[in-house]
């Protein structure tokens, strides 16, 4: 298949209710406005191939309906506030912090004592072909926007941050989400799986969208639901070619698992307990692929006070490691009792970067 390559300068905007593709050039200052018929195969699919801001292949789509890329130099939709939330109730993003930690290996962290914001909570991180740190949190007061999912983005490596709405479009009927759970595919694309009740009346569940900017999402459909039970607070990851999603049963302190060839459609396969050296069970948050192929987890136990990691060469059987990744710092002047939810992202040199929730002290 024979496709036709589209050079993207910092603005480009494509949407199905123009028929037509438009580009912005910033170093002549023309526009260009091409029918999208001459995108047309023989086959008659549309296809497009994309490319980014620094020319490198971003992916080859059938979906044109709508495609937003962030400017080079992204602005920020609102400044962070200090401090918890005025009459936050419990387990409420207004009652957390976000705090960053590294590790050389990916074994031992250490906390930094460096605070990225208050008044958030659920972590995750991923990085773009562009090497950009994009974090995602729900968070209390965004702005004009209060308890939804926020974005932070970093150019320079987690040290200054950009902190961005996210915007869920394509079902109305989602009045508030949260818990974000984003990878990224091989196209280039940023699916987010998000907490929320996807009908009105339904069960809560978890949704995808899928965006090419990270930030502006498209409402594809439900990915993981119980008929007779809530759902949230998603973990999604690769093991070989089966895609695996672990979700928080509330009730039981476990995690359901399901399962997927494709990250849209999820199937239930079982309930996990992730036990530590004791009977205490550890909520596996998020992770990392290691060089053999296997993955490792680091999940959370508040009664612990600890982070643990937990290793597998399938998604199904996990091992834990003896190793206490990172503990509770007693004391410590910008930790609040507890530490839970670590997100990490492994950097281009080869170091380890993690940002973990704790209580506002």
């Amino acid at each position: 298949m024979n496709f036709l390559p589209v050079f993207i300068p910092p603005i480009f905007i494509l949407r199905s209710a123009i028929m037509a593709v438009v580009w912005f050039s910033s170093v002549f200052g023309v526009m260009l406005v091409m029918p999208l018929q001459s995108f047309a195969q023989s086959s008659g699919v549309q296809t497009l191939v994309v490319q980014t801001t620094t020319n490198s292949l971003k992916t080859a789509t059938t979906d044109i309906s709508e495609i937003t890329f962030v400017p080079a130099t992204p602005t920020a939709d609102y400044k962070t506030l200090s401090g918890k939330e005025p009459g936050a109730p419990p387990e409420s993003p207004g009652l957390f912090r976000l705090l960053t930690a590294t590790s050389p290996d990916g074994i031992t962290y250490t906390a930094t004592g460096t605070l990225i914001m208050d008044q958030s909570n659920v972590p995750d991180l991923v990085m773009d072909a562009k090497g950009w740190i994009y974090l995602y949190f729900a968070g209390a007061v965004l702005g004009a926007k209060k308890n939804t999912i926020g974005a932070a983005i970093s150019t320079d490596s987690g040290k200054t941050w950009i902190f961005k709405n996210v915007t869920l479009t394509g079902n109305d009927q989602i009045k508030q989400f949260g818990d974000p759970d984003v990878i990224i595919l091989p196209d280039g694309r940023f699916r987010l799986f998000t907490t929320c009740q996807p009908t009105l009346g339904s069960k809560i569940g978890v949704v995808y969208a899928d965006s090419f900017d990270g930030i502006t999402f498209t409402y594809k459909g439900i990915a993981a639901a119980l008929a007779d039970d809530n759902i949230e607070d998603s973990s999604t990851f690769l093991v070989g070619d089966v895609w695996h999603l672990l979700v928080l049963n509330a009730k039981a302190g476990t995690q359901w698992h399901f399962t997927s060839k494709d990250a849209t459609t999820f199937t239930l396969i079982g309930q996990e307990s992730f036990r530590g050296d004791g009977k205490e069970n550890y909520i596996l948050s998020n992770g990392y692929t290691l060089g053999n192929g296997s993955y490792r987890m680091i999940g959370f136990s508040i009664p612990e006070k600890n982070f643990r990691s937990f290793v597998t060469t399938n998604g199904l059987q996990w091992t834990l490691e003896p190793t206490i990744p990172m503990k509770y710092t007693p004391g410590s002047p910008v930790e609040g009792t507890y530490i839970k939810d670590p997100a990490i992202l492994k950097m281009p040199n080869g170091s380890y970067f993690m940002v973990y929730v704790s209580l506002i002290p």
